[in-house]
Parts: structure tokens; sequence; C-alpha cells
């Protein structure tokens, strides 16, 4: 599916939890033009815009989703462009729609480690840059110690690169969020050169430990909720308040991964916020923790 505009496209397959409903108008941009032209279509009809990547990470509602919705998954995925530095590092510019495990393949292609963390995360290079996807507080594999800039679109159609300290990222969250700017191209500093084999026995231990603890086999969205300003996982909790196993409807806590909700099979988005809700009950009455999602709620 690519191309111009599109109308009552269903959502739920282009989703990593396979749960949503329509979008009402869709367009699936393969430049940043084309991303223009959608925004002033949408500018001029007075249309809401929603973004999704990969659709990881996002819960659609089951009644679909109003406006415009813009898919940024071929926007540019094959496209990059390595910058060899003096000091023996480098810059590498890749766009939005490239996977996060793909670009960690790129940096290993250019002889640099460091992004070897990236190999199992699911989403885009738009969705992490974000909301500065990688590890736990404190945890220096974050997006925020790799990025250098980012090339941004407004909805009116302004087009500009800025440091990513711009906007102050920090533990899953940057001023990204919710501020109307869509992310098209970002800049990544390659900084650690590492061996062939090296980067691949990296690589290698974090698929299995991502094998081995998170069900993967199963449609999820990844984390559901952040971890404690401590650096404390929500999954420590959840798990201590007996909860895996605990389902509504099709959605089901996962007995792999407390911190990970499955669709077993018809899951609902009413499904998986009601769960989402109880855990979040439990935890509080039970630990003295509230639990704030990760997972963005569209429509």
């Amino acid at each position: 599916m690519s191309g111009g505009l599109q109308s009552n496209i269903p959502l739920a397959p282009l989703t990593t939890w396979k749960i949503g409903g329509p979008a009402s108008w869709f367009w699936m941009p393969e430049s940043e033009e084309e991303l223009l032209e959608a925004l002033a279509w949408a500018r001029k009809n007075a249309h809401p815009v929603h973004i999704l990547g990969r659709g990881s990470n996002v819960l659609v509602a089951d009644e679909g989703l109003p406006g415009l919705t813009v898919c940024l998954r071929n926007l540019g995925s094959s496209g990059h462009e390595v910058t060899s530095m003096a000091n023996g590092t480098a810059v590498l510019e890749v766009r939005a729609g490239l996977s996060l495990p793909r670009l960690s393949k790129l940096a290993a292609q250019q002889g640099f480690g460091g992004y070897e963390f990236y190999i199992g995360i699911p989403g885009t290079v738009g969705g992490g840059v974000t909301i500065n996807a990688g590890y736990g507080p404190g945890d220096e594999r974050q997006t925020a110690n790799r990025c250098r800039e980012v090339r941004t679109v407004s909805r009116d159609g302004e087009a500009a690169w800025k440091p990513y300290s711009h906007f102050h990222p920090r533990y899953r969250h940057t001023d990204l969020v919710d501020s109307g700017l869509v992310v098209t191209a970002a800049r990544f500093l390659l900084e650690e050169p590492s061996s062939r084999e090296a980067i691949r026995a990296e690589t290698a231990q974090h698929l299995a430990l991502r094998h081995e603890r998170q069900p993967l086999t199963r449609p999820t969205a990844g984390s559901v909720f952040k971890g404690t300003p401590e650096g404390v996982p929500a999954a420590v909790y959840i798990d201590r308040c007996g909860l895996k196993g605990t389902r509504v409807g099709g959605a089901v806590v996962s007995p792999k991964h407390a911190n990970w909700i499955e669709n077993e099979g018809g899951a609902t988005a009413g499904d998986v916020r009601a769960l989402i809700r109880h855990i979040q009950q439990v935890v509080r009455e039970r630990e003295g923790i509230e639990l704030e999602a990760e997972v963005r709620l569209l429509g």
C-alpha cells in the first residue's frame, strides 16, 4: 500500500497489536514533498492529522481515526547518507521511515558499534526520535545519546533541521510529542569503532535476551507502561501483584513479560484500555505506585 489519498483504510493490519478501526482518510507518502502535499490537503479540508510509523507503541481506537492518517513507513526508508569526520567519527543521516533494526545494521556496516540495542525495537527512526526510544532511566542506551539533529515538517509545511537537544529528550519523551511537528529525517553520530565480530556478538546477545524475556511471536505493542523515575521497571510491580495472565476479552497480560499485553485473538482497543486501567488500579492499591502508560492512545 502506497501512494496518494485513500479513504476508509483498515488500520489494524498496520499496527503491531493488530487492533483498531479504519482511517477516514489515509496517505502513505514516499517523499517529504508528498508528505507536504498530504498535510496541505488536510489543512485545506480542516482535518486533524494522525501520524503512524510501523504501528508499534500505539493503540488505535475501535471506531478508527477521523481526519487524515499519514503512515510514514515508506518515507525514504531505503535512503541514507554517511559523512566521515576528521576525528574518526561519522554522521549517518537516515529518513524517518527507516526501521530501528535497519539503523542498527547500517551503523554496523560502517564499522561502528553502540547501536546494537536497536536490533529488537520494532519502530521507525521517526517514532524512535519522537519518544527517545531505548532502555530505562539512567541507561546509556537511549536515542538521546545517539541522535544529533532532527529534520521536522510543521503542519503548515515549514521544514527545518534542529539539534535534537532542542526538543529536550528525556526518558521516553521529547518535546516533539504532541508538538504538531512530523519527523522526516535524523542524523546520528557514529563514534564507537568496532569489529564485525564484536558487533555481531553484541547483536546476538540482545536478540537472545529479547527472545528469552519477551513474547515476540504474539501481537503486542511492546512495553505498555514506563518504568518509575527511580529506574524500577513497571514489570516488577505488575508481576509482584500477580497480574500475569489477567485478561479482559481477547487482551491478556503476557505470561512471559508482565509489562506486555498480548492480543490473543479478537482483542479490541476497549479490551486493552480496560486491562490497562485494571493494572494501574491494582498496582496503585497494592504498591502505592502510579504507572504511566507508555503506549499512545490514538482516537
